[in-house]
């Protein structure tokens, strides 16, 4: 069986990139306290479901994205 190597890197706002290229731009949309609240799960014991965040990065960005 072949060996898989996870070459991924953390995507963050302030990681290093490639000259040139542009700083990648992350938005939080909901957090995991407001989707809770927004479909109702806070009530039932739930209180934090899913985050909802837009990304938009370089297929450049830390390790390529097809790699």
């Amino acid at each position: 069986m072949p060996e898989i190597i996870d070459l991924s890197m953390p995507v963050h706002m302030w990681m290093e990139r490639y000259p040139g290229t542009p700083q990648p731009v992350i938005q939080m949309i909901e957090t995991t306290f407001e989707s809770a609240a927004r479909i109702g799960t806070d009530k039932m014991g739930f209180p934090e479901l899913f985050a909802h965040s837009v990304c938009i990065f370089s297929e450049h960005c830390g390790t390529h994205i097809d790699a």
